[in-house]
């Protein structure tokens, strides 16, 4: 295709969602938008795809807004292509997008800037139950998997992906979605149809995945991505943190003088003291138990958070506060494609350093 005719294709498109939304919008007071982020025309290998923004905006606050550049009390074409202004991959708040990267595949996928994200319902909502009762929902759902298909003949991406597989999927697919993964009661992959294309849903993102679901799925997505079938995975089978190997992490950090020991004889357990700055001293722990599996530290004092250093600390170990501990980070949080060993390490060393260097 002829790259005119290809820019044609999306303004015809976006003027069609356009002239579709404003009066729904000023009528009923919505917010609307359909990319989140930039439209990638140059290669969406990959199109991500949300149930709908979730916000309380409306259409008088985005029409006055300037970041969205109304014209004539409509959005123009070029900012609709250009997605929601406020999205940033660089966004650390954005918790359900960056979650995503926890899967390896789709953090290759984002990283090399190789995807679009958008939603398949375009108008904003404080949740889905809240987006079902807007009026004509079934009417603007129809108009909306029409505008989807035909996104998806102008960019043609590789894999799609829906956030969701019950307010996502299940929705749109015009058969019954087919369950590819589960794990115990719950579908981690289903796949459905629109308009004879498929489709696949994942869990959606706003909370974190398990381990076992984030290697899971990884797998999969990547054989579907390669179009080669899905192998199977029995989540009964594997505890899925994988076996940490605390002498390893002793012989990395042993250079730093930092050694992890037994933790009261109990079995998967150990703790180390560390000089932190000032008169701080840091007290670790790291739980490789099944049922717990987190990395934390704290002061060695009654009061677990009186540190001089507390605020860097925090900063550059990019854990969050829990309950007794200043910084506490679950194992989960680390990448399948790494040694579990090697990214507890390297989180550890970059703490010690700055430390140092301060």
């Amino acid at each position: 295709m002829e790259n005119s005719e290809f820019k044609q294709e999306l303004q015809e498109w976006a003027n069609q969602i356009i002239d579709y939304c404003s009066p729904i919008a000023e009528k009923q007071n919505l917010e609307y938008y359909p990319l989140q982020s930039p439209l990638n025309v140059e290669n969406t290998d990959v199109l991500i795809i949300g149930i709908n923004p979730r916000s309380n905006g409306n259409h008088r606050t985005q029409s006055e807004n300037p970041l969205w550049e109304y014209t004539e009390g409509k959005m123009p074409v070029e900012r609709l292509l250009k997605g929601n202004p406020y999205f940033s991959l660089s966004n650390n708040d954005w918790r359900f997008f960056n979650n995503l990267k926890q899967i390896d595949f789709l953090k290759e996928i984002i990283d090399s800037n190789r995807f679009t994200y958008m939603n398949y319902f375009y108008f904003s909502s404080s949740d889905a139950k809240q987006m079902k009762k807007i009026d004509g929902f079934k009417d603007i759902v129809a108009f909306f998997r029409k505008a989807l298909i035909d996104l998806i003949g102008i960019i043609k991406p590789k894999l799609i992906i829906i956030l969701g597989v019950s307010d996502g999927l299940d929705i749109i697919s015009d058969i019954p979605v087919s369950t590819i993964l589960k794990k115990r009661n719950n579908r981690i992959l289903t796949s459905g149809v629109i308009y004879n294309t498929k489709l696949y849903a994942i869990p959606h993102s706003s909370r974190g995945y398990a381990y076992d679901v984030r290697s899971a799925l990884n797998i999969s997505l990547r054989e579907l991505f390669e179009n080669k079938n899905v192998s199977p995975f029995s989540f009964e089978e594997s505890n899925f943190i994988p076996r940490i190997d605390i002498k390893k992490i002793n012989e990395i950090l042993s250079s730093y003088n930092f050694q992890f020991s037994d933790y009261n004889k109990t079995k998967g357990i150990y703790k180390a003291i560390y000089k932190g700055i000032g008169t701080d001293k840091l007290d670790f722990r790291l739980d490789i138990r099944p049922s717990q599996k987190y990395i934390a530290f704290r002061s060695e004092k009654r009061d677990f958070f009186d540190l001089e250093g507390k605020e860097l600390y925090k900063q550059v170990f990019c854990g969050k506060e829990n309950k007794s501990w200043l910084v506490y980070k679950n194992l989960n949080y680390y990448q399948a494609n790494t040694p579990i060993e090697e990214q507890i390490s390297n989180d550890i060393i970059t703490l010690l350093e700055k430390i140092a260097s301060h």
